[in-house]
């Protein structure tokens, strides 16, 4: 067990170095945006403080060195590409009634990620803009998703993510766009609530092994 730390600051990034076992019990000042948590290897994680209220477009994508990504309920929007090709990043914490605030993500903003499970809880309305295309595109890790108190499922959402095994819904969604699972081709499972509306297509396009 890890040593705790307190960062206080102000600016936009703080980097903690050789961390080791202490890297998930880190508290940053409410000045900071972001904090990068870095190991005694070259893996890293990121702490998004109170301060950030947008990850910005591509902020962190490519970093094949990215491990975790934990938020506060501040977060209201997340950029396109955001994370794109994070290929180790498998921890995402983006829900839990702290992320209550979370209105958008943007296009491919975690595509291609190592992310292995997926709990979410977007809000909005179509009125908010337009949502973002292939948000979790090609995770080829990703098995099991669940859709808490969310309201839409984008553009080609999870497009062909062949590992998915299971999908949970536990709210009505108002809006469901084309493509939603296209590709998944181990899905095995989906619950959906009795009253869901119309479904494209497509939505299932290439799901075989869904009963």
């Amino acid at each position: 067990m890890g040593h705790k730390i307190q960062v206080f600051g102000n600016g936009d990034e703080i980097q903690l170095k050789n961390l080791g076992s202490g890297m998930k019990n880190v508290n940053i000042s409410d000045n900071l945006r972001y904090i990068i948590l870095s190991s005694e290897s070259r893996n890293h994680g990121v702490r998004l403080g109170k301060a950030m209220h947008t990850v910005e477009a591509s902020a962190f994508a490519l970093d094949t060195n990215l491990t975790s990504v934990s938020s506060s309920k501040n977060i209201s929007s997340i950029a396109e590409y955001a994370f794109y090709g994070c290929d180790k990043l498998t921890d995402v914490d983006i829900y839990s009634e702290k992320n209550e605030g979370l209105m958008f993500i943007g296009n491919y903003a975690f595509a291609k990620t190592g992310i292995q499970s997926l709990k979410l809880n977007l809000k909005g309305s179509v009125s908010d803009s337009a949502y973002g295309e292939f948000i979790f595109a090609s995770c080829m890790n990703l098995q099991d998703v669940q859709l808490v108190r969310s309201s839409f499922i984008g553009p080609y959402m999870f497009d062909g993510c062949k590992n998915l095994r299971s999908v949970t819904i536990n709210n009505v969604h108002s809006y469901i766009y084309e493509g939603g699972f296209r590709g998944c081709t181990g899905l095995t499972k989906f619950t959906l609530p009795s009253n869901t509306y119309m479904i494209p297509d497509n939505f299932f396009e290439g799901c075989t092994n869904l009963n």
